[in-house]
């Protein structure tokens, strides 16, 4: 990698002449960014700045000028890091962060939306629609400190019938590589009122660009909510072994796809419950007499279609459904409500080596999910737990940080992504100690091309700098 042009003082000075001097810094010691800037970071790549722009224009001037010194861009809803993305593989990077912008802009009572900036957090959005008293729920993230849509772009899923975050989203603003603003769908239309409420325009669905991607940066978003139902009855179940939990999931899928489980169910091991409770702070999860894993779940909607859904469930079950109790069960409720549980503004609850692997939602899947992993990574003590959709499942596998300092856990990861993907199981996401070395090895060749392709047409820098070429000159006439 070159030297980058400029010293740090004057890399500085450039960029405050955009957002002023008080919101441009070094990476402040210690932060992390949810692992984005971890161990596994090389020093010439970390970034030399962090600059925090108060709205997407300060933002569409930033973008070219941090091309044109040289420099990778770096993007992060706050220093928690939900949704952060890498800049250029080898050039060293300028982080953006985009925590200034938390407007919301609107949330429509009778439309069950919000309109929000890049920088809203669940807790925030929360608060808003608590302080209103509007009668609508969220569907959070673990940590209410995350951004809305850094989560979205983390394809974070939730436990409500509004659990499909990505889903979810309706219209988004997001800036490119030379600072050009797009807006999806009806939002592209100027003056429209439909921005938020119909997610298609003219032209191609272009939303999903921006899931756990690098084509642009979201500045802004739609988002539906969910209006409160007018009957919530959640229940828990005990599983006393994985062939029990391979039979619950056969048994619930069909009331899934019909729609009366209209949320996703989690099943967590005893592991994960534990380990979310030490997280709040509270050790009752630890006790040895805990089941080997426990099913949460709920029914939504009117009193009478879920007293109805709720003697389907009785009979898949042998048994009514029925509250859990305990810690884990009260912290599992909130999840359940759509609430986020606990808020962490320093980005370090994040693990730091994750992943998620995605099946068809039945019994002999999840079996043979878990002993492939535990083939690779038993010795890791991996917290592990299930998420059942109507027509697929999750499984979510999780490396305790004292694991993760073995330097053989990586590496048993991936074995263990490659096994996986090898049966035709799919990768969902997993953490960035990961992510880079999982896209090089993983992408097909068909895909790459239409990355490249993309990156072509939505990043005027992108080939130039990526063969070495690049200079501001040539960028231009590149535009």
């Amino acid at each position: 990698m070159t030297t980058p042009p400029l010293d740090t003082a004057q890399l500085h000075a450039r960029l405050a002449t955009v957002v002023g001097a008080d919101h441009v810094s070094a990476v402040p010691s210690g932060a992390c960014y949810g692992g984005l800037l971890g161990a596994h970071l090389s020093a010439d790549l970390h970034p030399r700045a962090v600059v925090r722009p108060a709205s997407a224009e300060q933002l569409q001037r930033l973008a070219p000028m941090i091309a044109e010194l040289g420099h990778g861009l770096w993007s992060s809803g706050n220093a928690t890091g939900n949704g952060a993305q890498r800049g250029h593989p080898r050039k060293a990077g300028v982080l953006v962060d985009l925590g200034r912008m938390n407007r919301i802009i609107d949330v429509d009572r009778r439309g069950a939306f919000a309109v929000i900036e890049a920088g809203v957090t669940y807790a925030e959005l929360a608060a808003h629609v608590r302080e209103r008293d509007l009668p609508l729920w969220l569907d959070a993230d673990t940590n209410g400190a995350h951004t809305v849509a850094g989560s979205i772009a983390s394809r974070y899923t939730g436990l409500t019938p509004y659990g499909d975050h990505q889903a979810a989203v309706c219209g988004i603003e997001a800036v490119l590589a030379n600072g050009a603003l797009l807006r999806t769908g009806m939002g592209a239309l100027p003056g429209s009122d439909c921005g938020a409420r119909y997610k298609y325009g003219f032209g191609p669905a272009l939303d999903g660009l921006f899931s756990r991607a690098h084509f642009g940066v979201v500045t802004r978003l739609g988002l539906w909510l969910m209006p409160a139902p007018r009957k919530f009855m959640p229940f828990a179940l005990a599983l006393p072994d994985l062939a029990s939990m391979a039979r619950t999931i056969d048994r619930l899928q069909p009331l899934m796809l019909d729609g009366g489980l209209g949320g996703h169910v989690l099943i967590a091991a005893h592991s994960s419950d534990a380990a979310l409770l030490a997280r709040l702070g509270n050790d009752a999860g630890r006790s040895s007499g805990a089941p080997p894993w426990t099913l949460y779940g709920a029914l939504y909607g009117v009193p009478e279609m879920v007293e109805h859904h709720g003697q389907r469930l009785a009979l898949a079950l042998d048994s009514a459904p029925a509250a859990g109790q305990g810690a884990a069960w009260d912290a599992r409720l909130r999840q359940l409500r759509g609430e986020a549980l606990y808020n962490d503004a320093d980005g370090h609850d994040a693990c730091a080596l994750s992943f998620t692997l995605l099946a068809p939602a039945s019994g002999a899947d999840v079996q043979a999910l878990h002993h492939a992993v535990l083939t690779r990574l038993a010795e890791f003590a991996p917290r592990l737990s299930v998420q059942l959709a109507r027509r697929y499942l999750t499984l979510t596998v999780e490396l305790p940080d004292e694991s993760v300092a073995d330097g053989d856990a990586a590496g048993a990861a991936l074995a263990a992504i490659k096994d996986l993907l090898g049966a035709g199981y799919g990768l969902h996401s997993s953490s960035p100690a990961l992510a880079a070395e999982l896209t090089a090895r993983h992408t097909p060749a068909g895909l790459r091309h239409l990355y490249d392709g993309l990156h072509t047409a939505l990043d005027p820098y992108a080939m130039l700098a990526t063969r070495g070429k690049f200079t501001p000159d040539k960028a231009r006439r590149k535009r």
